[in-house]
Order: structure tokens, then sequence, then C-alpha cells
């Protein structure tokens, strides 16, 4: 059977990214003083960089409010997990949440370990749909492999009446997950 040191030792050197970056969305105008054209008013700044240029409807979701959130629907359903954080040049950013229970298998030789994990995605550039799904863990190569299912992922449209939706969707894919 695996050794739990050795899983350990996967899971304690898991990538730590700073994801809770100062970001705003700002009016193009306020900056630079000129007319923009319909469509381009308004500017995404993240870690003190412009990233994106997006209309008056979009509605900029931060990291802060969308990965603690997940995070506390996790603790809410009393699922233990270790967490993985990834910062792509201040623009896009991912945790993983590895979750770490009884229904563990190995796979080969015995010495690698799957676990279920959790990734939600969000991105100030619009590379990423502000998404989440359930995968896999692979621990020996530690290269996160995640399976996406339909039934059990989401994603967000960053309109400014959309950001409230967050929540619900969050919810049915724990219930999904945990149930």
């Amino acid at each position: 059977m695996f050794n739990l040191n050795s899983k350990a030792m996967y899971l304690q050197n898991l990538q730590q990214d700073e994801i809770f970056l100062p970001s705003e969305m700002k009016s193009l105008k306020s900056l630079t003083r000129m007319e923009s054209r319909r469509g381009l008013e308004n500017v995404i700044i993240s870690n003190g960089k412009i990233v994106n240029v997006v209309s008056n409807s979009y509605g900029h979701i931060p990291n802060q409010l969308f990965f603690n959130k997940a995070e506390e629907m996790l603790t809410d359903a009393q699922l233990n997990f270790h967490k993985r954080t990834i910062n792509k040049n201040d623009r896009s950013f991912i945790t993983d949440f590895i979750i770490d229970d009884k229904s563990q298998f190995t796979v080969k030789n015995h010495k690698d370990l799957i676990l279920p994990m959790l990734r939600f995605k969000n991105s100030y550039d619009g590379s990423e749909k502000t998404s989440g799904h359930f995968g896999f863990y692979r621990e020996v190569c530690s290269n996160g492999l995640h399976v996406s299912q339909a039934e059990i992922e989401f994603s967000i449209k960053h309109s400014k009446n959309n950001t409230h939706l967050i929540m619900p969707r969050l919810n049915k894919l724990f219930d999904k997950f945990h149930g």
C-alpha cells in the first residue's frame, strides 16, 4: 500500500502562488482622459498592470470573492483538502482543492496515488472562463491530472448581472461531489 509519509511529502510541496493580488475595474477615460469606442470603456487592472479592456456590461469577479467562497463551501461540507494555487502572469489563476478522503486508490506499482480534486479557474484577461470542475490529482508525477465531467462542472459569464450567480452554482457542484 502507499506510504503515508510519501503522501504527506507530495501534498506539502504543492505549488503555492500568490493569487490574491490587488485588482480593479477602472474607466479607460479616467486613465487616458480620452473617449473610447463602445464596448471598450473599462480596463481590468491586476497587480498594477492593465490586463484587459472590457465593456460597461462586464462584471469583474475578484479572486478573493471567488476562491475564498469555494474554500468556505468545501470547509462547510466538512471535506478535508489540500490546496494548490497557480498564478499565470497576474492574469489567469487556478486553485485546486485536492480532497483527502478514504476513497483513494493506487495504480501501477502501488507507489502512485490518485485523489479526487476540484479545480477552480478565474482570469482577468479573458483567457479562461470563471469555472470549476471535478477531476483527479495524481500524486507521483504531481501533474494534477484532471478529467472534467459535464454533469459536475460550471462556468460563469462575466457580466454585471451574473456575478451574484457564482454561489448557487458552486452549491450544486459540491452537492454532486459530496452526495
